[in-house]
């Protein structure tokens, strides 16, 4: 689902529960789905300008078609009237669309990369891969690093922790107590090897455990760092206390 659908299914859904935030609405409360259509394709029609903008300036070659196959470096495509084409450059990006595509021949941690509505840049082969999305209105997923049995089978000894939104002050007020954090740390060094969420505004949150992982911070760091009250990041510090028994909000 593209996010500016999403957001107006958010506002609809805060509308219609309106009276639980000590707010009374008189009348009908009706969504306009061909405002809401045209509002999405403005907003897409705007961004994908900005990006034909970034790519002429910075001199990058559009291939349209399909195949996404990558071998050794070289990119094998179907062009638009299916006719097959090898390309190579040293960096490649590959735009998955609007579903998730596994891409064979490529192993991260031990896993399939798997790209969700973003481009993923393969050359490099980066230490970190980030998989983002959205789910039913309201839900946001976001994951990084390794997961509890990827962990396992690369020989780690493992501390995990939990925090639920439904804890979170925040979330409460908020009215988006759905959802949790969940952290994996190394047990011997107590260092980040994933994280996973779902819930309102974890395809935020999870930039910060980008940068731990990019950092190789411990759990102990996390606890030890300020997180602002009241807000929804303040559960990655919960999670990353309840790995180590030291979580006091549950």
């Amino acid at each position: 689902m593209d996010y500016d659908l999403l957001k107006s299914a958010q506002v609809f859904e805060t509308i219609k529960h309106s009276q639980e935030y000590g707010i009374n609405i008189n009348g009908e409360i009706e969504a306009d789905f061909n405002k809401i259509i045209d509002r999405s394709r403005k907003i897409a029609e705007g961004m994908s300008k900005g990006v034909q903008f970034l790519m002429k300036k910075n001199k990058i070659d559009i291939i349209k078609g399909l195949g996404k196959i990558l071998k050794q470096g070289i990119v094998e495509v179907k062009d638009e009237e299916g006719k097959s084409a090898s390309y190579s450059a040293k960096h490649i990006i590959i735009a998955t669309g609007a579903r998730s595509k596994e891409l064979p021949d490529l192993k991260q941690d031990g896993e399939k990369i798997i790209g969700y509505r973003q481009a993923l840049v393969l050359a490099e082969k980066p230490k970190t891969m980030l998989v983002v999305g959205s789910g039913a209105i309201g839900t946001e997923l976001a994951s990084v690093g390794l997961t509890e049995k990827a962990a396992i089978e690369a020989g780690h000894q493992i501390k995990v922790g939990k925090f639920p939104f439904s804890a979170s002050g925040k979330a409460s007020a908020s009215g988006a107590k759905e959802g949790f954090v969940k952290l994996i740390f190394d047990e011997k060094h107590g260092e980040l090897l994933g994280a996973h969420m779902i819930g309102t505004n974890v395809t935020e949150m999870i930039a910060e455990i980008v940068v731990a992982r990019k950092l190789e911070i411990t759990g102990h760091e996390l606890i030890k760092s300020v997180h602002p009250h009241p807000t929804m990041s303040e559960a990655i510090m919960e999670a990353a206390a309840a790995a180590f028994d030291e979580v006091i909000h549950l």
